[in-house]
């Protein structure tokens, strides 16, 4: 049980850190398509930070905490 609420908690969030910079580049390759791969690079880089922390942030509620606050529930009342 401990193991499943850990990994519960603990995978939303930490998946953020390899989807990010491939949800920059996308926005990146969207909205400047004739940047330099140097210049998407940079982009990406400066935006990481604040962008994981708030992916991190938003998905803490509803997959974490929620996920096994739901859990919890069906089991105790099944």
């Amino acid at each position: 049980m401990a193991a499943d609420t850990a990994s519960q908690f603990a995978l939303p969030v930490l998946v953020q850190l390899p989807a990010s910079p491939w949800h920059l580049l996308g926005l990146h390759l969207y909205n400047s398509p004739t940047a330099t791969p140097r210049e998407r690079l940079l982009t990406i880089w400066r935006q990481m930070g604040p962008t994981v922390a708030a992916r991190m942030a938003r998905i803490v509620p509803a997959f974490s905490v929620g996920g096994t606050l739901n859990r919890r529930l069906r089991e105790a009342w099944t």
